[in-house]
């Protein structure tokens, strides 16, 4: 009977160790999965804060507000440009208008996005 014992005793420690090295290669598993995410959802974090500096560096957080304000200097710059060259007939007129346009920017702009008066 004590041999009966012994057997069965190494049996259950086969067993016991065979689960035990099961459950260490599947820790093991879920490690490495539980890396692999991590490293790849820091991978997206880095590419969109590198994408959201470039936009921001582009644009401001401002330009959002005021992109209605952009496209009516745009608009109101080109119906010049193209009332100089029906009016004049003119490239050179053309190119000179846009020259004052381009140099009085700053003041347009001020004029149109100014904060202040509203």
């Amino acid at each position: 009977m004590s041999k009966q014992r012994q057997r069965d005793r190494a049996l259950r420690e086969a067993e016991r160790a065979l689960r035990e090295a099961e459950r260490a290669q599947r820790v093991a598993a879920e490690q490495s999965a539980r890396a692999q995410r991590l490293k790849k959802s820091a991978r997206a974090v880095k590419r969109r804060d590198t994408w959201r500096g470039v936009r921001l560096w582009r644009h401001g957080p401002g330009f959002h507000r005021d992109k209605e304000r952009w496209a009516a200097l745009v608009t109101v710059v080109l119906v010049v440009l193209v009332s100089t060259y029906l009016l004049t007939g003119s490239v050179g007129a053309v190119v000179a208008v846009a020259l004052i346009c381009a140099i009085a920017a700053p003041a347009l702009g001020a004029f149109v996005f100014d904060r202040r008066s509203r």
